[in-house]
């Protein structure tokens, strides 16, 4: 199978690596880089500390009508305007599997290509991490979670493919339920690491507890609206459980913030906000958290 990849970033570079032996997989440059035929050799180092030589192929943007698949694996940010560029060459019969964090990205991505076409999600639980652009690493071991945004079927030789070669992918027809449930997880962890600079694990403290079932209380009620039911005290302990598995990780937001790069904050916190506006439900502390992150990234 012919697999375009958009984003060679930490998330990209391990799709790569998974699929890479199976199927012909090439990456898109960035608008204005000319790198056609170009190739990228960068070094990947497994959980076991065991590293290969992985080679990135790229191809020119006009090719990609080509392409069986394309999976789009960038910061929530910059989902938007990758699809636009690519949209006058893509073919219509190409589905479109977008892995990112935060939500928001489903409705800009189906205005730009419309209500029919094939949409598919992957979420993880993965951890990678890019240390230079020669340089990869798969820091946690995890599981993809694969499911359809709209008009992604199961049944087809695309998701068929990635269920069969991602290391431990599976099917979830409830995909948004899932959704909700890693965005809960990121509405905790990733400002409230960032805004007070410390790593997962220190969100276990004590000091923590009520904002973190304030923060838990936001989601839950904005997920009501929008039909899913989460049960509050499953989804604290879900996130407690992340906190303690992840407690020497450094969250994404946080890095984010030490290397003056924008964050994915309206996309996560923000997300919830714009919810609650819609709703008419106030969701004040994902507000102070947007307020905190917005003026980190001023600095």
């Amino acid at each position: 199978m012919n697999i375009v990849m958009i984003g060679a970033g930490a998330m990209g570079s391990l799709l790569h690596q998974q699929l890479d032996a199976y199927h012909q997989v090439h990456f898109l440059p960035k608008p204005g880089q000319q790198e056609f035929g170009f190739t990228e050799t960068y070094q990947f180092t497994h959980l076991n500390g065991n590293t290969e030589q992985l080679v990135r192929r790229y191809i020119k943007v006009e090719q990609i009508g080509q392409a069986d698949m394309v999976i789009c694996a960038l910061k929530a940010y910059q989902v938007k305007g990758a699809v636009e560029y690519i949209a006058p060459f893509l073919s219509p019969d190409c589905p479109l599997v977008l892995q990112h964090n935060g939500m928001g990205v489903f409705q800009q991505v189906r205005q730009a290509l419309g209500d029919n076409y094939k949409l598919g999600l992957l979420l993880s639980t993965q951890g990678a991490r890019r240390v230079e652009d020669e340089q990869v690493l798969h820091t946690g071991k995890g599981n993809w979670q694969l499911g359809s945004y709209q008009a992604f079927d199961v049944r087809d030789n695309p998701a068929a493919a990635l269920l069969n070669h991602l290391q431990d992918c599976s099917w979830y027809p409830s995909i948004r339920e899932i959704q909700w449930t890693k965005l809960a997880v990121n509405c905790v962890i990733n400002p409230l690491t960032a805004i007070y600079d410390v790593l997962n694990g220190e969100l276990n403290n004590d000091r923590f507890t009520d904002i973190i079932d304030a923060l838990i209380n936001e989601v839950v009620v904005q997920a009501k609206v929008e039909k899913i039911n989460l049960e509050p005290e499953r989804l604290r302990n879900t996130i407690y459980q992340v906190i303690r598995q992840t407690a020497g990780n450094s969250s994404s937001m946080r890095e984010d913030i030490l290397a003056h790069r924008q964050s994915e904050i309206e996309f996560i916190n923000g997300y919830i906000v714009n919810c609650a506006q819609h709703s008419g439900r106030a969701a004040p502390q994902n507000q102070w958290c947007v307020t905190q992150i917005n003026q980190l990234q001023k600095k």
